[in-house]
């Protein structure tokens, strides 16, 4: 049975409402995808507090139109939207399910929008979400940055260390000589 207009509109609204509470929206294409391995990415995603729709292209095109303004890039096959608040770890996680699913591939993504400013969102390649995913926790990063500005220090401890450690082997060198 086909959708009434106002069914229709329900779910562009719905749509725009998504993208207004979420920080990055990636698109997938899911052709091919078994129920088995649809189920359980959906749990992943559940687990990671992401939100997963399958929608239709226009509904989609509608939605980004009234939200932002933009238009949406040309996506091919049928198209699944994980929907997060937090961009980094939602990349990290649909980058990995993807891997493990040879069906998935990621179409790319809208990023950079916040409900004061929709305009500001842009268009993101697959292969830039894909770089969003690669960078390391912030953890990580904190831990790299103590090491480059401990390493100046280090490297000076270990000159000066050396002074001492080779005036000695000089001295025992010069022992080991004259006896």
């Amino acid at each position: 049975m086909p959708l009434t207009r106002a069914q229709k509109e329900e779910i562009v609204t719905g749509l725009t409402q998504l993208f207004a509470d979420s920080t990055i929206a990636i698109f997938l294409n899911f052709h091919g995808l078994s129920v088995k391995d649809g189920t359980a990415m959906r749990r992943d995603f559940l687990k990671n507090t992401l939100r997963y729709r399958v929608v239709r292209k226009t509904f989609l095109a509608r939605a980004i139109a009234q939200y932002s303004g933009k238009k949406l890039p040309t996506l091919a096959g049928e198209i699944g939207v994980v929907f997060g608040g937090e961009a980094l770890s939602a990349a990290r996680e649909v980058v990995r399910v993807a891997k493990g699913t040879k069906a998935l591939t990621v179409q790319g993504g809208w990023w950079g929008h916040t409900s004061a400013s929709p305009s500001q969102g842009e268009w993101m390649e697959s292969r830039q979400i894909v770089a969003l995913a690669a960078i390391p926790s912030r953890e990580v990063l904190l831990a790299q940055l103590v090491m480059i500005i401990n390493a100046p220090m280090r490297n000076m401890v270990g000159t000066l260390a050396g002074i001492p450690r080779q005036f000695i082997a000089t001295l025992e060198a010069i022992g080991k000589i004259k006896k």
